[in-house]
C-alpha cells in the first residue's frame, strides 16, 4: 500500500522530500483522501515536496494515479497545496489541483479528443474554533478540457457547530454542500463538478448514497461522548438534485 523515501531537511532548508508510494490527505478530505476505511485504501505514486514554515507549510507533489497496460495511458494528479495555521485554532488553506489524462500518440485524433482529460482545481478552505462554536467553509473552482468540451463547474461547503460543556459534551451541528450540475447534458461544455478522490462515506452519510456532485446536501447532527474513546452520533439528511437533467451521483 505504501512503500517511499523521504529525505528531510533538504540541502539544510525546513524542506522534505518524499518519493515513492504514498498517501495523500489534505483538508476535509473532501476532494483528496486515502478512504481510511475502505478495506483497500487510495495510495499515489510520485514524489511531494513539502516547505515547512513556523506556522504554515506548501506542499508540492506530481504523481502517477493510473497506469493501464491495455489502454496505455497515465493519469497524472497534481498540484500546490498551502496551510497556514497562524492564528490560535484556525486554519486558512489554498490549493490548485490537477489531473491529466492522455491516449498515445499513435491513435486517431478522434478517439485521442474523447479520451483526453486536462481539469485544474482550484480553492480555498478556512476552519476554526471560537470557544464553544466551530465552523468551516471550503469553495473550489474547476475549469479545463474533458472529451474534447469545455469544464466550467464549482462547489461549496459551509458547516457550523456548537458544543455543549457539561456531560457528555454534546455537539449541535449543521452543514450545507453544493456542487453544480449540467443544465443541459446535451450541450458541448461540462458543468458536473468533479469531487476528484473524496472522503465521501463519512461527508454525504455512510450510506454512500450521494456525492459532493451535482447535488444540494443539507446535514443535521447531534453527537456526544459518553466515555473517553466513544462517540455517539446521530446524523440527519437530506439530498436533492441541482440539475434535474444530470445524474444521480453516489
Amino acid at each position: 500500500h505504501q512503500g517511499h523515501l523521504t529525505v528531510a531537511d533538504l540541502f539544510g532548508r525546513p524542506v522534505d522530500l518524499t518519493v515513492g508510494r504514498m498517501e495523500l490527505k489534505y483538508g476535509d478530505q473532501r476532494l483528496v483522501s486515502p478512504l481510511d476505511w475502505s478495506a483497500v485504501g487510495r495510495a499515489w505514486d510520485g514524489l511531494l515536496l513539502r516547505a515547512r514554515l513556523p506556522s504554515a507549510s506548501v506542499d508540492a507533489f506530481l504523481t502517477n494515479v493510473k497506469e493501464g497496460a491495455s489502454a496505455r495511458r497515465d493519469q497524472h494528479f497534481w498540484g500546490v497545496y498551502g496551510s497556514c495555521k497562524a492564528v490560535k485554532d484556525h486554519e486558512l488553506d489554498a490549493y490548485l489541483l490537477g489531473r491529466d489524462l492522455g491516449n498515445e500518440s499513435q491513435l486517431s485524433e478522434v478517439r485521442l479528443e474523447k479520451g483526453n482529460l486536462s481539469e485544474r482545481t482550484l480553492g480555498a478552505r478556512v476552519k476554526g474554533k471560537v470557544s464553544a462554536a466551530d465552523y468551516s467553509s471550503e469553495a473550489a473552482w474547476q475549469f479545463g478540457r474533458k472529451a474534447g468540451m469545455p469544464v466550467r463547474a464549482w462547489a461549496a461547503a459551509l458547516t457550523g457547530g456548537w458544543t455543549f460543556a457539561p456531560g457528555w459534551k454534546p455537539r449541535l451541528g449543521a452543514e450545507y454542500d453544493y456542487a453544480s450540475g449540467d443544465t443541459n447534458p446535451a450541450d458541448d461544455k461540462i458543468q458536473t463538478f468533479e469531487p476528484l478522490f473524496p472522503f465521501g462515506h463519512a461527508l454525504q452519510g455512510y450510506q454512500d448514497v450521494f456525492s459532493w456532485k451535482n447535488g444540494h446536501a443539507v446535514k443535521l447532527s447531534l453527537s456526544g461522548t459518553p466515555a473517553p474513546g466513544t462517540t455517539v452520533a446521530l446524523d440527519w439528511h437530506y439530498f436533492r438534485l441541482a440539475q434535474a437533467r444530470d445524474a444521480w451521483y453516489n
